[in-house]
């Protein structure tokens, strides 16, 4: 089988599609297709994702925060981050960039994801659409100590860690 990569908008379209019709599933990247015959139609691949156990998500539930960033999930493993990239944005920048509105500071970087994999300290998912991690890359939550939790967009990165609301913000650091 040849491996070809979807862009990242035939992917996310191809999980809307897939969402409307009632059926939870993301795009895989790359995503596998057959040979093409003469006359044929490629085939993509489509892991459906499940709804977590809900006894052992409720750890990861509500609102995480840094100075930078917010991470909110919901009990169904649905999960949208939030966060600054610290380039403000202008005619030469190419998104993602913060801008202004208002006098208030629009973070630049949009992930929406979906868990369906957890323990009780770990969760695994997928991204499902955004502006700085393509639709298919692995996400990973980990519950740590004293009301913090570790975000992970892709296995190779350090962790970002976020905090409970029950944190002060000058205590959640970055």
């Amino acid at each position: 089988m040849k491996k070809f990569a979807y862009p990242p908008l035939l992917c996310t379209s191809l999980f809307s599609l897939l969402l409307l019709t009632s059926s939870l599933a993301s795009c895989t990247q790359p995503a596998q297709i057959a040979p093409l015959q003469q006359n044929s139609t490629p085939q993509v691949h489509i892991k459906a994702l499940t709804t977590p156990d809900p006894s052992n998500f409720k750890g990861f539930v509500g609102t995480w925060y840094n100075r930078y960033g917010t991470l909110t999930i919901e009990p169904n493993g649905r999960a949208k981050y939030v966060a600054r990239v610290f380039i403000w944005c202008g005619p030469t920048v190419p998104p993602p960039c913060d801008s202004m509105e208002n006098n208030l500071i629009i973070p630049g970087i949009h992930l929406n994801m979906m868990f369906d994999s957890t323990t009780k300290s770990m969760a695994h998912g997928i991204v499902i659409d955004g502006n700085t991690e393509e639709a298919g890359s692995p996400v990973t939550l980990t519950l740590l100590k004293d009301d913090r939790l570790g975000f992970s967009e892709h296995p190779s990165s350090n962790p970002h860690t976020l905090c409970a609301s029950s944190i002060p913000v000058e205590s959640c650091g970055v």
